[in-house]
């Protein structure tokens, strides 16, 4: 329980590195640590997810909520989707690019973008693709992506910027590429 003063009683299991926060469409706050799970913070009370309960793995990256409100949870063993009470796992077995996911979002058609260590993938219909780079790439590590309001899914990975139009199959370098030291 939160206690008045803001703070976490002695009771809640609330512990490990805090890596990722995200509010759901309820107004619930979920945090993503290093190691404990997820916690879920929901008018006073704290309820505790981890990979006993289902999670794929407690180290957490990030949340997304999709159109459906199903909650995805990025891991450093793949990718979790929490309905209601269950969950749903997907990891690079089940046709993901890697493991150890680092981000999720959501495109303006309703896929969901996932990007891990080894680059993105594109999941529709339940079904991941991976997506191609239209150029050589230094680095297979992506770690960030965001989608515009036009559409474009920005990827930030180890090299620089890339980004995938709406429509694209093949995402190409956005001019914005780092010299290495």
């Amino acid at each position: 329980m939160i206690r008045e003063d803001g703070f976490f009683d002695g009771a809640t299991p609330m512990r490990g590195l805090i890596q990722a926060l995200y509010e759901d469409l309820d107004g619930n706050l979920w945090i993503g640590t290093q190691g404990a799970g997820v916690f879920k913070y929901c008018d006073g009370s704290v309820e505790r997810f981890s990979s006993s309960r289902g999670l794929r793995d407690d180290r957490v990256r990030a949340f997304w909520e999709d159109r459906e409100g199903s909650l995805w949870i990025a891991t450093y063993a793949g990718l979790s989707q929490l309905r209601p009470s269950r969950f749903r796992s997907c990891r690079a077995l089940d046709g993901l690019s890697a493991d150890r996911v680092t981000s999720i979002a959501q495109h303006s058609d309703g896929d969901l973008l996932i990007t891990s260590v080894l680059g993105v993938d594109r999941i529709r219909g339940g079904v991941a693709q991976q997506v191609r780079f239209g150029y050589e790439r230094s680095s297979p590590g992506v770690y960030t992506a965001l989608v515009d309001s036009r559409g474009t899914m920005w990827i930030g990975e180890a090299a620089g910027l890339a980004r995938l139009d709406r429509g694209d199959r093949e995402a190409s370098g956005a001019g914005l590429h780092w010299k290495s030291s």
